[in-house]
């Protein structure tokens, strides 16, 4: 029985760290999509209407190079 309480507790806790995860990933996302509206808002505008803006957050260590030469 103790097995069997031990891997719900372990699944309970591994589906809430992914909760977790995702959600700081979502805030992240959000908080470089706002960032990219005031400093590039063309390209904030492009991208937000084919919804990759909140994907910036990924690429911003590349697009910034770009941007900056």
């Amino acid at each position: 029985m103790s097995t069997a309480i031990s891997k719900i507790c372990s699944f309970a806790a591994s589906q809430t760290l992914t909760v977790i995860a995702i959600e700081g990933m979502l805030k992240k996302a959000g908080d470089a999509s706002d960032r990219l509206k005031v400093k590039y808002p063309g390209l904030w505008y492009r991208l937000s209407t084919k919804g990759y803006d909140m994907l910036y957050f990924i690429f911003k260590n590349e697009l910034n190079k770009i941007f900056l030469f």
